[in-house]
Order: C-alpha cells, then structure tokens, then sequence
C-alpha cells in the first residue's frame, strides 16, 4: 500500500495512515494494536539510505495509526516512509512519500499567483484579526501591526507621550515621544517609547 501526502518543510508534523491485515483476503483495517519493533518505520530523505526514524507509530483506533515526525525527519524535499513489518508479517508494507511545501529548500515553492495571494490577503486583514492571532511574533508597537494602528486607529497627541491605540480607541498599542518648538511646528519630532 503507498499514499502520498503534503507536509511543511523543517516543521514537526503526525501523519496517520492505516495498516492492512497481512493475512486478510479482503484487506480489512489491522484493527488490532500492533506492536512495532525498531526497524519497522524507517525513513528516507530525498532518496537516501534508509534509517530508523525517531518514534514508532501508536495505535488511535479502527487500524488508523499516527507517527509523530521531528523537525530534523522533516527537513528534506521528499521524505519516504517504509512502514514493514521486520518479524512474522502483521500488516500489509507500507509506504508513505512526503512531499515538503512552504519552505525555498521544499519540494513545492510558492508559485507566483500564491504570493500574490498572500500579499493581498495581507494588505486586506483587519487589524482587529491580526492582533488576536497567535501566528508570528507577539503584539508589538514596533511591528507593520504597530504602523498599521498609527495609520488607522485612535491617536491621541493632547500629551507627551503621543499614545496609539488597538482597533477599541481604549487599549493602548503603543506611545511615542514627541518634542515641540514654539517657533516651529507644533510637533517636530516623532519617536517609538
């Protein structure tokens, strides 16, 4: 049995896959929890030899079985699990190809109409959506998130520091000192706290 799937390059990952019964002319699911031994889930990166991977797959029920993938086990343009039974034949061989995504060393790169699409579902996301991700960084004034507040949301210059605030006009992002001249402008200067 063979399957392919798509994974993140470098990133730890779980696969599951089934295992078929060996002697079971219908080819039903492996319903009953094996027990792997070292050497049977072996790991190949872009057609290497061959090796033990890290851990072995768990039982999660009904012949479904997950293994857990390390960042290191998923750094390779392709990775190609060999999941065979090294004792009496349990389980039908299994082999599972990986094809790695989002990473400039991965198997698939973004095309050109994905980078467009990111870029503008970037430039279109709300700030509101933006600050309550857990994705990328935490919040920070000084970030495109802190720009895009000072450009959009409540600013209150009435005292120094210059206060920028969140998508709510109450919580304060971020402040900025300003310096003024009275025989300037008002304000002549503008800094990040």
């Amino acid at each position: 049995m063979q399957f392919g799937i798509e994974r993140v390059y470098g990133v730890a990952t779980t696969i599951y896959f089934p295992l078929i019964d060996y002697g079971d002319v219908n080819d039903s699911y492996e319903a009953t929890p094996v027990t792997f031994a070292t050497g049977d889930t072996q790991i190949s990166k872009d057609g290497a030899t061959l090796a033990n991977t890290g851990s072995n797959p768990a039982h999660i029920g009904k012949g479904v079985y997950k293994l857990a993938l390390t960042a290191v086990e998923m750094q390779a343009r392709v990775v190609v699990l060999a999941v065979i039974d090294s004792a009496t034949k349990t389980w039908k061989d299994t082999m599972i190809e990986i094809t790695t995504v989002q990473n400039a060393s991965a198997e698939i790169k973004l095309s050109a109409d994905q980078g467009a699409a990111i870029a503008d579902y970037i430039l279109r996301r709300q700030f509101t959506n933006a600050k309550g991700s857990s994705y990328g960084d935490t919040k920070n004034f000084r970030s495109l998130l802190g720009a895009v507040a000072k450009l959009t949301n409540k600013v209150d210059a009435a005292s120094s520091p210059l206060q920028v605030y969140e998508d709510d006009d109450a919580t304060v992002l971020g402040e900025q000192l300003f310096t003024t001249s009275g025989s300037a402008n008002p304000m002549t200067v503008v800094d990040t706290v």
